[in-house]
């Protein structure tokens, strides 16, 4: 199952309408869940990996 997914999400560069379909998707999720229930890894500054890599809520806008 989720070898089906991740093919179907590769497609987004190309195909908008699947990205369109997957942004309403991800609203849905995050709506049901709460704003956190998705995460979408921003690099920023720090020492080691760990401190570069920061959590933000998918369709925020990210400012390092």
């Amino acid at each position: 199952m989720g070898e089906a997914l991740q093919l179907q999400l590769g497609a987004m560069g190309r195909d908008a309408d699947a990205a369109e379909r997957a942004g309403r998707a991800m609203v849905r999720i995050q709506g049901l869940l709460g704003p956190e229930a998705l995460l979408t890894p921003l690099l920023d500054g720090g020492r080691t990996p760990a401190d570069r890599a920061r959590l933000i809520p998918w369709g925020d806008p990210g400012q390092p």
